[in-house]
């Protein structure tokens, strides 16, 4: 067999040129790691436009105006006031007197589109195109926009509901709403690269969330609801009395939660004896209003209120009923019964509650089913936190007897199981960890119909095993609600269990760098060009050694 001779120049340059591939190929991991997910992605997207939907919530820019859901977005309250709810149905109903539903100017409003100028006999909310509102779509004014309820988008692109509570809960309770309509939000702030603590430290800095029961009480953002609806909210009757009372003894503004500073005041200054208040009556509701409103106009402008607020911060009038006769202003407007053409609030309200049953269901029927995406629940994680690790999730406080959850793994969603619960809302699953997690923070959650309802954070430790190593990667994680990451394991609750999904496709290298892949590929690249050289080397050498 014929051996070619090698010179020493030539072993030279194909040993150079051997070097310089491999140094091609360790570069490829630096350029991915430079790039980082949300550059890569900026790559080949559009600029965000006025109106954004699902996948780009986490590109929304502030001011934008986002299509949602409202099954889909978290409050950042744990109580609203019944009675105004009810007050909205009321008029929603077949109890409403305007000439044009009430509903659809309200959804109108809430879009960004003022007030609703018509609506077709058998017109519903979740076709638009079923009424008309004052504003045509892409016609929207500063003042339509500043009329719109907010929302801030948190990690992950979650979003969290900071004005609103009441109109979207009063959607999702109307006949023709739901969880599942859609109605447009305003962004105010895109804290989408935050992780969770981080996330809730700002929301909490920026008073866009209200971390406390009716009685004051302080709770953690793991106690806040996963989704709108009344079942989801604790009834705060001083929270109704404050919105009854608007234009009467202060005016709205612009401050988060600011009748909410209100009740806390009514609540811890008493300023009215609320003993003899009777809030299923008409009368003693009017004359509980009045008290309030008068005793809010009394107040020095300057008067500490809660929160670090005035009572002129909250809006408080300079007089009662902004100055007018009873006759006139928003006290004669509420003072109206049903029977009058234009019926007050208070009316509305007590003509809907009039028609629940004592435990404020619709009578004539049993209980309505509890929806699982509106009844959230806390996760707790053990076992082997790397990947392709085992680890055992438990729940519990989610909808008893329910099969159909899904159980994932995040940031890049993975599937991990279906699971289902037992008569108490509990379950136990055992699952796999995907071999492609990457190391570092992830999300385990469970989710409804796509509608997240618990979840707590892991970290994802380095596997030694692929070192050779024999050390055991236990961990655990606590319990946490949405958007909050856990503390302390906590003790899992036997229950229904999971089924196994089937393992996803390999992850490209794009997904990878998302959920902390990108040091796979750069061992595996690095691993690669090594061979490329050494094996290069040792055929030149040995090419060498025949030559000679």
């Amino acid at each position: 067999m014929l051996i070619s001779s090698t010179s020493p120049e030539s072993y030279s340059r194909l040993r150079l040129a051997a070097l310089g591939l491999a140094g091609a190929l360790l570069a490829v991991p630096l350029v991915i790691a430079s790039i980082g997910p949300a550059t890569a992605h900026s790559l080949d997207q559009p600029e965000p436009s006025a109106v954004t939907t699902g996948a780009s919530y986490a590109d929304a820019q502030v001011g934008d105006l986002v299509d949602v859901r409202i099954g889909d977005v978290h409050p950042t309250q744990p109580s609203v006031g019944y009675d105004e709810v009810y007050y909205k149905l009321g008029r929603y109903s077949e109890l409403g007197k305007d000439a044009v539903n009430k509903r659809f100017g309200d959804w109108c409003e809430a879009n960004g589109q003022l007030d609703a100028v018509a609506a077709e006999s058998d017109a519903t909310l979740h076709d638009p195109a079923s009424f008309t509102c004052e504003l045509p779509l892409g016609g929207e004014t500063e003042q339509s926009i500043a009329e719109m309820k907010t929302v801030v988008i948190g990690p992950e692109g979650a979003l969290y509901l900071t004005d609103g509570h009441h109109t979207l809960t009063s959607f999702a309770e109307t006949a023709d709403g739901g969880l599942d309509l859609h109605v447009r939000l305003r962004v105010t702030a895109n804290l989408s690269d935050q992780a969770p603590a981080q996330f809730w430290q700002m929301m909490i800095a920026n008073q866009w969330t209200w971390l406390e029961q009716v009685d004051g009480a302080p709770i953690t953002p793991a106690d806040l609801p996963a989704s709108v609806g009344l079942g989801n909210f604790a009834d705060d009757p001083n929270r109704s009395l404050l919105y009854f009372a608007r234009d009467i003894g202060f005016a709205s503004g612009t401050i988060p939660f600011q009748e909410f500073y209100w009740g806390e005041w009514v609540r811890d200054a008493q300023p009215v004896d609320l003993s003899g208040w009777n809030a299923n009556d008409r009368d003693s509701y009017l004359a509980t209003v009045r008290s309030l409103s008068e005793a809010q106009v009394a107040l020095d402008p300057a008067a500490p209120i809660a929160g670090g607020f005035t009572a002129a911060d909250l809006g408080v009038l300079p007089a009662w009923n902004d100055g007018k006769a009873e006759a006139k202003g928003e006290w004669n407007k509420l003072s109206q019964p049903y029977d009058a053409e234009k019926p007050g609030k208070l009316a509305y309200a007590m003509a809907y509650k009039s028609q629940l049953s004592p435990s404020g269901e619709e009578p004539g029927g049993e209980e309505p089913p509890v929806d699982p995406g509106t009844v959230h629940g806390a996760l707790a994680v053990s076992g082997d936190l790397r990947p392709g690790g085992e680890i055992t999730v438990s729940g519990s406080g989610f909808a008893p007897s329910t099969t159909g959850y899904a159980l994932e793994m995040r940031s890049e969603p993975v599937q991990l199981a279906e699971v289902s619960t037992d008569e108490t809302g509990a379950f136990a699953a055992t699952v796999t960890l995907p071999m492609a997690a990457g190391t570092g923070s992830h999300r385990i959650a469970l989710l409804w119909n796509g509608v997240e309802v618990g979840a707590t954070e892991v970290q994802i430790e380095a596997d030694a095993r692929a070192d050779g190593g024999a050390g055991a990667g236990a961990g655990g994680s606590g319990a946490g609600g949405p958007g909050e990451a856990g503390g302390t394991a906590a003790g899992g609750n036997s229950g229904a269990g999971a089924t196994p999904v089937a393992a996803p496709a390999p992850p490209t290298a794009a997904k990878l760098a998302e959920t902390g892949g990108a040091p796979v590929i750069a061992a595996t690249t690095a691993a690669l060009a090594m061979m490329l050289v050494g094996g290069a080397v040792t055929v030149l050498h040995t090419r060498r050694r025949r030559a000679e």
